[in-house]
């Protein structure tokens, strides 16, 4: 039986994300203990401890169950500070099954004590609320409104547990947190946390937020989605977004393209964004710019995407915009590519901006090789012109 619950422990020491929230759910690997939550730790539905805890918040036993709330700080210690980490874990969520909700703002107390004197406790400060998230997260999150003001990683883990658990009440919530200073780790948390309920539902949900939020959850959910799924899986999760605003798509490649330059075989990153010219959100600047960077990351060359780009979305103020950023970061590489193909459309654009990134760079000689090879005479112009790349 030790045996056992050292295993059980050992997991929540050393597994991190939010691997516990997707497991078994949503069509996700089952990548961890069904035991574990959002940072790796226990989750607070384990059915003893859920039992325990219903019969503590009925006041059974209460006497024999609870510390007295003076008594907190040292018992809370000495659980802490002491044992192997295995087994202080484990004493750690028998204490808490036995103390909550009644000495809940008590253990709050003594753990942001600790953390002023440096001593963290950063795994138990996690179990901790979202312990209390399980029990009573209504009076969790008024306890951080009123004492919380510094609060940010234990509003996250309060409502990345909420969330899980009751996602309809932790989004509900989460509408009237506007004023908080909290209320950015509050979306964070949230987010996270309905992805573990329902990803389908936590797209939808994202989607009712105001401009303010949106951006920022989407991100976040795209993250938390990619990092426990396969690529291929990540991939049709994305694919299924084209229903939902292009926004969600925008943010949403992010980690998913971070993600394919890292685990793919070189050319997947190339071969994804190529053939998705037509979705809207291949419309982003910012997108546009990060995917030739991840292009290249995966072992290939970002020119020929480039060049489609510039062709399907000119930019009549700037048309030379993409294309100095990316030649910007390998000046070489797109003279390669323009030496290899004189007579492809884009050729002149490109010559014209690896020849601003030259004269910006004080290669003034190299720069002019590459001027008198523009065809073009206004592109020419305008790479003269040493504007500043624009940053987006």
């Amino acid at each position: 039986m030790v045996g056992v619950k050292l295993s059980r422990v050992v997991l929540l020491c050393i597994l991190v994300g939010c691997a516990g929230f997707l497991a078994g759910r949503g069509g996700f690997r089952a990548k961890v203990s069904s035991d574990t939550t959002v940072d790796g730790n226990a989750r607070p539905a384990d059915r003893r401890d859920d039992r325990r805890t219903r019969g503590d918040a009925r006041g059974q036993s209460n006497a024999s169950a609870s510390e007295d709330r003076t008594g907190i700080p040292a018992a809370a210690r000495a659980v802490l500070s002491s044992g192997v980490d295995g087994v202080r874990i484990e004493r750690w969520l028998e204490f808490l099954a036995k103390n909550m909700p009644q000495n809940a703002e008590a253990i709050a107390e003594f753990l942001e004590a600790e953390k002023r004197e440096g001593r963290p406790y950063p795994v138990g400060t996690t179990l901790f609320w979202q312990a209390w998230a399980k029990v009573d997260a209504k009076g969790a999150l008024s306890y951080l409104r009123e004492h919380g003001e510094n609060g940010q990683t234990e509003m996250s883990n309060l409502m990345k547990a909420w969330a899980y658990h009751d996602p309809a009440e932790a989004a509900k919530a989460f509408s009237g947190l506007d004023d908080s200073p909290l209320v950015m780790s509050a979306l964070l948390g949230l987010s996270e946390g309905l992805v573990g309920s329902d990803p389908a539902a936590a797209v939808d949900f994202v989607a009712r937020l105001s401009d303010r939020f949106q951006n920022i959850a989407a991100l976040r959910i795209a993250e938390c989605v990619v990092r426990e799924s396969t690529i291929d899986e990540a991939q049709a999760w994305f694919n299924a977004l084209s229903a939902k605003p292009a926004f969600f798509q925008a943010e949403a490649v992010v980690p998913l393209l971070g993600s394919m330059a890292r685990r793919s075989e070189a050319g997947a990153v190339k071969e994804f964004v190529t053939q998705r010219l037509d979705e809207s959100w291949t419309a982003n600047p910012a997108v546009q710019a990060f995917a030739a960077s991840m292009i290249a990351y995966n072992g290939g060359s970002p020119w020929e995407y480039v060049s489609k780009v510039m062709e399907k979305y000119p930019a009549p103020t700037n048309p030379l915009a993409l294309a100095s950023e990316v030649a910007g970061k390998d000046p070489e590489a797109a003279l390669d590519w323009v030496n290899m193909n004189p007579d492809h459309h884009a050729t002149d654009a490109i010559l014209a901006a690896t020849a601003r990134i030259y004269l910006q760079r004080g290669k003034s000689e190299e720069a002019a090789a590459l001027l008198d090879r523009i065809k073009d005479p206004a592109l020419r112009d305008q790479a003269e012109a040493k504007q500043v790349v624009e940053k987006r």
